[in-house]
């Protein structure tokens, strides 16, 4: 099966586990009483540390080995019923790196900035363990720089499915640990060459939990 396919059809599939949620969260809510603050939904606020490989070969051979990202995120449950959560986040990033251009031999730097729209669904698996699947949407600001050469920026919409966690820590209600594992999905051109700017990321955050 092709990459393009198995990304598809991850898609479709966190598309289909959402409405399966959504009408199991309906028919909870004919068939069982309100359950009272079991509608009180929180806003979530971190910071994200991550490893991110860009898929793009050419990448390996310019670039040094870096592979760490930094961000922060938002978070809003916009539904929760019993054990299933859905929710909506926003998140900023910030992911540089530089090497020596394999054309001139000049010092040469990346830097990328990705604005990335989520959804997940969250089942509350216990006390204190919550798995999550989701999709969304992803804005890529690039820019790369050298001395000899064009200055070479720009920016591209893409998409991505990711899977992970979340670690509730026992006595500090407000906060949480999340774990994450994402495929992306980017690509650009610049003077007829194609670039694939998305690829897999895999990192971790800090959480503070607040209501409004």
């Amino acid at each position: 099966m092709k990459l393009s396919k198995l990304i598809l059809t991850g898609i479709f599939a966190n598309i289909f586990l959402i409405n399966i949620n959504l009408w199991c969260l309906t028919s909870a809510y004919h068939t069982h009483p309100k359950e009272e603050g079991s509608l009180k939904k929180n806003f979530f606020a971190g910071i994200l540390l991550g490893s991110y490989h860009i898929k793009d070969d050419r990448f390996e051979r310019i670039y040094r080995k870096k592979r760490s990202i930094l961000g922060i995120e938002v978070i809003y449950e916009l539904y929760k019923k019993h054990k299933y959560i859905i929710e909506g986040a926003f998140s900023f990033k910030f992911y540089s790196t530089d090497g020596y251009s394999t054309i001139t031999g000049d010092y040469t730097k990346f830097s990328l900035r990705p604005y990335v729209l989520n959804f997940r669904t969250k089942y509350k698996l216990s006390e204190f363990f919550n798995p999550f699947t989701g999709f969304g949407l992803d804005y890529y600001s690039y820019k790369e720089e050298c001395p000899t050469l064009k200055t070479t920026q720009g920016s591209k919409m893409g998409y991505h499915i990711e899977i992970g966690g979340c670690l509730e820590i026992p006595k500090l209600e407000k906060f949480g640990i999340r774990g994450y594992l994402r495929y992306s999905v980017v690509n650009a051109e610049e003077n007829n060459i194609k670039v694939e700017l998305g690829g897999v990321e895999f990192g971790m955050g800090i959480f503070y939990k607040f209501s409004i």
